[in-house]
């Protein structure tokens, strides 16, 4: 604490950063302008970067920004963002100042994929419209044929003019560049819209592109009329807006659980009572909102659009967040058209839930009673222990089975039938509180061996319990190091406990902590004479067994954990189905069993002295095996089969070392 602390400022200067076309023009779009140090700073003092991360917002025009402060004798790199452009650009690296105080200029030019876009816009009166009336900008639209290929928002100067810098395009159209801003009085409020379409040339990467002059003029009534809920009644500050025909979406397939690992669902699309996205069995249409088409319903629900007709298949589509959406087609211009948009179906509630339960452990989903409407109008949502509420929308008018399910269950805690829904809030007071704190059971349970002391499995619990009306159904579930957690409905529950080198326990427990004594089988011992002198003494090596017939346990294994939501498999290693054991110094190996029978018996010898290496398999027969026992079964080895095996797996791994890069084997960063 006595030393002596030096703190040195740096000295500061300013850089100076102009932006311009590939010719050298300034460029009069806005930008994000920011620079970094070109590598480390070399200070025994201070060794921070002064500069690095200097960032300013440049307005629309010509005029350089300023960056300050940034430290003198850095090396800096200038760069620029541009708006509707993820690529930036950049200037080579330069020193910065050299003296404290001092500017530095430098100029950041487009990238060569990048093409300039300049214009100008004038309105009605023939004088230049720089900043649109209320504030809104003017939207550049850029048609490829009938389909629109880019869109922009327009910054232009006082005397009009405007560029944009954008990825160029290296199709050949025919390209068409349509300007449209919103008209509006003095006091702000749109009264029309205003447009202008001019041809436009190809426009790559490279070049500077002039669009020529737009001169807006008001557009023509496209589309108008009135948005009403199902009642009639006129719905105010609906979007509407004008939609083209884009093409059809393929139909949606579920996802697997084969015991892979699945993916979590997609948010917006309707969920079954899992929680998954429903299958979607023919191909959808896909529409694509048209840029400059949009607008809000007023107060009385009118709407109106402007512009000439787009061409393609269209649609004027209406939504709120508590409306279903509709849509009516446009074919020509209409002025009189009304869309009937249904209100909701809203339902709330509430589910107390114990303290000591997960957060989404416990979820409520309406089904609806018609198995038709199931695949699209099925609601789902998760509950929280804090409070329980949950809400339950946009729901569909009709009649509905309202669940309570428990993550890892099949089968519901609770089902509330026949809950009608109507368009709007609904109150049903079977759902306004549904008290569970009384009826959910938390078995917790440690696997120990006959000494009392931890067994740390990972393998699998077999859960089944009877319903009220006499059927069993069962969940999967795994321990945790010798640990587990199960959350029921039931007051008595049925456990199977089974897994690689111990005894299968089938069990009935109460609620609350339990150890379960599990008995230790010991491995069966194989001995496969003159495997190891074959082999040689470094190669890896395992001998693995195959079940023939039937463990009377489940052939796969999966299931969902209850306190993270994650799903699992298990492999046919943890279901008795195979297992194995490392071929040491000794020709005797130690094979850990579930269950006595016929096994099918592979040698696995690998090229090399790790597992990363090419293996073969060496069938060597099939042989009754039993856990447990001081007996030693020997396998019967062919001496040929493995040399031949052992020379093949030699020549792919000289193969496989020939292919490899120099430096030797990439490595997977796992």
């Amino acid at each position: 604490q006595q030393e002596p602390v030096r703190l040195v400022v740096p000295a500061l200067g300013r850089l100076e950063v102009t932006l311009v076309d590939h010719a050298g023009a300034p460029l009069l779009s806005p930008a994000m302008v920011f620079c970094g140090a070109d590598g480390e700073r070399e200070s025994d003092d201070f060794p921070i970067g002064w500069g690095t991360g200097r960032r300013a917002d440049k307005p629309a025009g010509a005029a350089p920004v300023v960056l300050e402060p940034v430290a003198v004798g850095d090396a800096l790199v200038a760069y620029a963002r541009y708006p509707d452009e993820r690529r930036i650009t950049s200037a080579p690296p330069r020193r910065g100042p050299e003296r404290p105080g001092e500017l530095v200029e430098v100029r950041v030019p487009p990238r060569d994929v990048h093409v300039v876009l300049a214009g100008r816009v004038l309105g009605p009166d023939q004088q230049p419209l720089a900043e649109p009336p209320g504030g809104n900008r003017a939207r550049l639209v850029i048609w490829n044929g009938e389909r629109v290929e880019r869109v922009f928002d327009v910054h232009a100067i006082a005397d009009g003019r405007f560029d944009l810098v954008t990825s160029g395009h290296d199709g050949d159209g025919p390209f068409r560049a349509e300007l449209r801003v919103a008209a509006r009085d003095d006091n702000g409020a749109a009264v029309g819209q205003l447009g202008c379409a001019l041809p436009m040339p190809k426009w790559p990467g490279g070049v500077r592109v002039e669009l020529g002059t737009f001169v807006v003029q008001p557009l023509p009534p496209l589309a108008a009329g009135v948005v009403v809920d199902d009642r009639g009644q006129p719905v105010a500050g609906a979007q509407v807006t004008v939609q083209q025909l884009v093409g059809t979406a393929p139909s949606q397939q579920p996802p697997g659980n084969d015991g892979r690992r699945v993916q979590p669902p997609r948010r917006g699309l309707p969920l079954n009572e899992e929680g998954w996205p429903q299958r979607r069995a023919e191909p959808q249409e896909r529409w694509s909102d048209l840029p400059g088409l949009r607008t809000r319903s007023a107060d009385d629900g009118t709407f109106a659009l402007f512009g000439d007709l787009p061409p393609g298949r269209l649609r004027v589509r209406a939504d709120t967040d508590r409306h279903f959406a509709d849509s009516v087609p446009l074919a020509a211009a209409d002025r009189t058209m009304q869309i009937r948009i249904a209100r909701n179906g809203i339902v709330r509630g509430r589910v107390r839930l114990p303290d000591w339960l997960a957060d989404g452990a416990v979820a409520v989903t309406l089904r609806p009673l018609d198995e038709a409407a199931r695949q699209r109008d099925t609601r789902r949502a998760d509950v929280s222990r804090r409070g329980g509420r949950f809400t339950l929308e946009p729901l569909q008018p009709g009649r509905y089975d309202f669940l309570v399910t428990m993550r890892g269950w099949r089968e519901p805690l609770l089902l509330v039938p026949d809950v009608f829904v109507q368009p709007g809030e609904n109150d049903d007071a079977r759902l306004r509180e549904i008290d569970l704190r009384e009826a959910l059971f938390r078995y917790r349970l440690r696997a120990v061996d006959e000494s009392a002391q931890l067994l740390p499995l990972d393998g699998p619990i077999r859960a089944r319990l009877q319903q009220p009306d006499g059927t069993w159904t069962e969940a999967g579930f795994r321990w945790r190091g010798g640990r587990a957690e199960l959350i029921t409905a039931a007051s008595l529950l049925t456990v199977q406990v089974f897994g690689r080198g111990i005894e299968t326990l089938e069990t009935q427990l109460l609620p609350g902590d339990h150890d379960l004594r599990l008995r230790t089988l010991r491995p069966a011992l194989l001995d496969v004479p003159g495997a190891r002198a074959l082999c040689g003494p470094t190669r890896k090596v395992r001998l693995s067994v195959i079940l023939q017939g039937d463990t009377g346990l489940p052939s796969s294994f999966q299931g969902v954990d209850q306190r993270t939501g994650e799903p699992f498999s298990l492999p046919r290693w943890d279901l008795g189905r195979s297992s194995g054991g490392w071929l040491e110094a000794s020709d005797l190996v130690e094979v850990p069993l579930m269950v006595a029978g016929k096994y099918e018996v592979l040698l696995r010898p690998h090229a090399t002295d790790t597992t990363n290496s090419p293996q073969a398999s060496i069938p060597l027969g099939s042989y009754e095996l039993r856990p447990g026992g001081d007996a030693v079964t020997t396998i019967h080895v062919d001496a040929l089969a493995v040399t031949e095996a052992l020379q093949r797996l030699d020549e792919q791994q000289r193969q496989r070392g020939a292919q490899e890069p120099r430096g030797g084997p990439r490595r997977s960063g796992r």
